[in-house]
């Protein structure tokens, strides 16, 4: 693990109709293969959650739970993905469309970022 000069932003942007809130840090990151597997199983519908690989599952149950909710509530084209790279750093982004479901308020999501 890296030491020193240790950086966690937290930001917002609208992207393609999407509202994106990411968290991202420049520690070790993770290997490939790890995150592959992370958003093939964020990918899985909330529904088959029986179907994702059982390690991933329990080394990642609280990012699972936020991404079924969002994906059960927006739709399977939003929730969350991960991006890394070794020794660089994670970014983890929460998708969600901007004018949300309807008659849903919004305003919870849209604060002034």
């Amino acid at each position: 693990m890296k030491r020193g000069n240790s950086v966690i932003q937290i930001g917002c942007k609208e992207e393609k109709n999407s509202f994106v809130i990411f968290i991202e840090d420049n520690g070790r990151g993770m290997e490939q293969p790890q995150v592959e597997e992370m958003n093939r199983m964020f990918r899985v519908p909330p529904s088959q959650v029986s179907d994702r690989g059982e390690d991933v599952l329990n080394e990642s149950i609280g990012l699972m739970n936020v991404n079924s909710r969002l994906q059960l509530k927006f739709g399977a084209e939003y929730g969350i993905s991960v991006a890394s790279k070794t020794n660089e750093g994670t970014c983890v982004s929460l998708r969600m469309p901007i004018n949300g479901r309807k008659g849903e308020r919004t305003d919870v999501f849209l604060n002034d970022c």
